[in-house]
Order: structure tokens, then sequence, then C-alpha cells
């Protein structure tokens, strides 16, 4: 049975906190649209590596710039939007000759990006990373967001989320979720992009192990927007227990665009 949907009063509410919100929004659309790794100015350019040959076979996202006083590695920028920022730089097991970057949510909600050089997702189709979680905020589900913004209760929280910004103001966003079970898909709502959410790992079984993911971006894009990418802007990582008032803690290694055949 489908849940019934908002009407008088609380859609009344719903429009009025959107046109609330979009005000906002036009105020500062940058700082909005960076949150997915649009518009982020690049000081520290992400390029491609090479071979010693000279072929390009990958882009690296990593985590081993000089640490800013937030805890966040360069060139890494966050931005807090409830709670407060838990950052702090490790060495996984799974990554020892690179750093690693813990992130944890206490009833918070914040974000990290990382702008590129713009790369063409047809070049450097498949995205890698491993990841650990320790705590899942409980009850959350991907499949609780509001089909009306600000309005109805929602418990979209999750403890790793990795999205990738294309031209366009598209995004594919890849999350390990409490409830919604692997392979689910969801149309997220965003007032400054267009958002298409995949769960690739679910439930308590995998916490405390570390998971390693290759994931088809061109295809996953071709899939789900009907049209071959533009070019990836930006990689973000996001927390958040807010909603569920509770607590959320993951460990993510770097995370690389490489070539089909790497």
């Amino acid at each position: 049975m489908k849940p019934e949907r908002p009407t008088g009063i609380a859609v009344t509410l719903g429009v009025l906190l959107a046109l609330t919100a979009a005000g906002l929004i036009a105020a500062a659309p940058a700082l909005l649209k960076s949150w997915y790794g649009f518009d982020v100015p690049v000081t520290h350019p992400t390029q491609p590596v090479s071979e010693p040959g000279g072929e390009a076979i990958e882009v690296v996202f990593g985590f081993d710039g000089e640490v800013n006083a937030d805890g966040v590695p360069a060139p890494w920028q966050s931005q807090v939007i409830r709670g407060s920022l838990d950052v702090s730089i490790v060495h996984g097991s799974r990554c020892p000759d690179t750093r690693a970057v813990r992130i944890s949510s206490d009833r918070s909600h914040f974000i990290l990006w990382h702008g590129a050089s713009p790369y063409d997702p047809e070049t450097f189709p498949i995205l890698e990373w491993s990841w650990k979680v320790d705590a899942l905020p409980p009850g959350g589900d991907v499949r609780t967001r509001r089909e009306i913004p600000f309005v109805g209760e929602t418990r979209n929280d999750k403890a790793a989320q990795v999205l990738v910004g294309f031209e366009g103001d598209e995004v594919l966003s890849y999350v390990w979720d409490t409830s919604a079970p692997v392979g689910t898909t969801i149309d997220e709502w965003s007032p400054v992009a267009a958002i298409q959410t995949q769960v690739v790992e679910s439930g308590p079984e995998n916490l405390g192990r570390w998971l390693d993911y290759r994931i088809n971006v061109r295809d996953d894009y071709e899939r789900l927007y009907g049209k071959p990418p533009g070019r990836v802007l930006g990689l973000s990582i996001q927390i958040n227990s807010n909603h569920t008032a509770s607590h959320a803690d993951a460990t993510i290694c770097e995370i690389r665009a490489v070539i089909e055949s790497f």
C-alpha cells in the first residue's frame, strides 16, 4: 500500500517552506551545488595519473594532503549541515600505503567534497573505493525521503555515501543503508541537482569489515538518466544521523576513477 500523500495544510506549508528554501538557494547556489561536487574552485587540480609510457590510467581522490584546522585534508573541503564536524585521518588496513578518512556523526549531517579537473567518464568509467562502517544509524532508510520538501517524517540517514557530480547538475550516489536492500534505487529530491541514489550495502552484517567496490559509473549514469554522461566535476562523501537522532561511523580509503581494463 502506498503511503498517503500530504494534503491541505501540510501541502501549503510544504510549498511555503520550499519557496523559502528557494530564496536561500538563490542567495547561495554555489555553496549548495558544491555539496555534490559542482562549482568547486579547484585550487589543487586532480589530474589523471599516467603510466611510464604516458597513458593516463586513473584519477585519484586521496587524503594525503595537508590537514586543515578542521581536520579535513586538502584539497577536500567541508560543509556542516546539522550538528558538528567530526573528521580524522587514519591508516586503514585496506590502504596501508595511503591515508584514510574517518567520519563520525552524532545527530549530525556533514559533507566533504573534492573538486576535480573535469574528466571524461568514458575514459575513466570505473570508480573504486574501500570503506568500513562501524556504526549504522538505527532505523535509517533512504526510502523514507520526503515527497514534499521539509514536510513529513524522514529517516533518510546514512553511515557512508559517495556522490559523483556530473555536468548538467546530475549526481550518482552510492550508499550503505541501514534498512533498504542492496539494489534499491531512489530518485532523491534536491533543490540544486538531480540525484539517483543506489544502495550498494545494507544492514549490520558486515559492520567492522572492509568492503571493496568497483562500479561502472558510466553505465550506471546511462541506465538511470537515459543518456551518455557529461564530464565528472568532483566527488563528495556524506554522513548523517540527524533524522534518527543517533550515531554513525565510517572510514573510507582513497577513491579512484580508473580505465576499464585497469
